[in-house]
């Protein structure tokens, strides 16, 4: 195994799924952030954020979702 190989694989061991998630994440919303502000999107994203916040109300209702990790499906009537 060369250097860099290691290297790498020394990289990947560090990284949780959780932290590449996460990072990704970060990344993904800094460019969409930055796509609005140069005024190459036309996104009013607080009214993006709250339509989604909406929809994961419907999907996940706390009254019957608090405590459990499962699929929204698992909640329908």
């Amino acid at each position: 195994m060369g250097a860099l190989s290691a290297k790498l694989n020394l990289a990947r061991k560090k990284m949780t799924k959780e932290k590449i998630s996460y990072n990704n994440a970060i990344v993904e919303i800094e460019s969409i952030l930055e796509l609005i502000e140069e005024g190459k999107l036309d996104v009013d994203i607080e009214a993006a954020c709250r339509a989604k916040m909406d929809k994961n109300a419907e999907k996940y209702p706390v009254e019957r979702v608090k405590g459990s990790a499962s699929k929204y499906t698992t909640y329908k009537n």
